[in-house]
This record gives C-alpha cells, sequence and structure tokens, in this order.
C-alpha cells in the first residue's frame, strides 16, 4: 500500500522534532503536494476570509475515532480542530484521538492522516 501511495504522491516521510507545529507540517505537505510530477492543487485561500490560518487549511488532520478500536473490522477517522499552536508533541500527548494504540506507528515513524 505505501508504494501506491508514494507513486501517487499521498505518502510522505518527514523528519521533524515534536516542537513542529501541526499547521507547519500540513502546509509543507500541501506545498510538496502542489510541487509534486502530480502538481495537486488546492482551492485557493480567501483573501477576505475570517478564518484564521490553521482553519483555513487545505488539509485538515484526522483522528482515531474511539481511541482506535476496530469495530466491523475497521478503524475509523475523522477530522479533528486543531489551533495554530498545535505541535506534534500536544498530539502524541492525546490518548484518545492520536496516540492510543499501535495503529499511531509504523516502522517507528508517527502516521498522520490528513484529507482535503
Amino acid at each position: 500500500m505505501d508504494t501506491f501511495l508514494e507513486e501517487y504522491g499521498l505518502l510522505y516521510r518527514y523528519d521533524l522534532p515534536f516542537t513542529t507545529t501541526i499547521q507547519s507540517v500540513i502546509e509543507a505537505t500541501v506545498r510538496t503536494m502542489e510541487s509534486s510530477a502530480l502538481q495537486y492543487g488546492f482551492p485557493p485561500v480567501r483573501e477576505n476570509s475570517r478564518l484564521a490560518s490553521h482553519e483555513a487549511l487545505p488539509l485538515q488532520l484526522l483522528g482515531l475515532v474511539g481511541r482506535g478500536i476496530v469495530r466491523q473490522r475497521m478503524i475509523r477517522l475523522k477530522g479533528m480542530p486543531i489551533n495554530g499552536q498545535t505541535t506534534i508533541r500536544d498530539i502524541m500527548d492525546d490518548k484518545y484521538s492520536f496516540f492510543p494504540t499501535h495503529h499511531c506507528f509504523e516502522d517507528g515513524r508517527l502516521i498522520l492522516n490528513m484529507c482535503e
């Protein structure tokens, strides 16, 4: 599955400090997707928008539903609100939505899921 996602520019691996904000991770991911061979596009943010910068991001962080407990052979994800100062450390401390089980790691790396 990782190979498929990499071929379509949907899987990225970053080495980042725990103090990195989720907003900056999302912004870096968007830039990487836009500059990839597939040139993904996202709608521009309106200048007169009343949204804060972290609310107007083109991708949204997904968190686990129900602590990542498998139900009907599935693990469900849902959009999770963040603020502009939310860091990788903050979500690692969230034992309910982001870091309750082994599902959050692959090959020793924290997995962050996002959607449009």
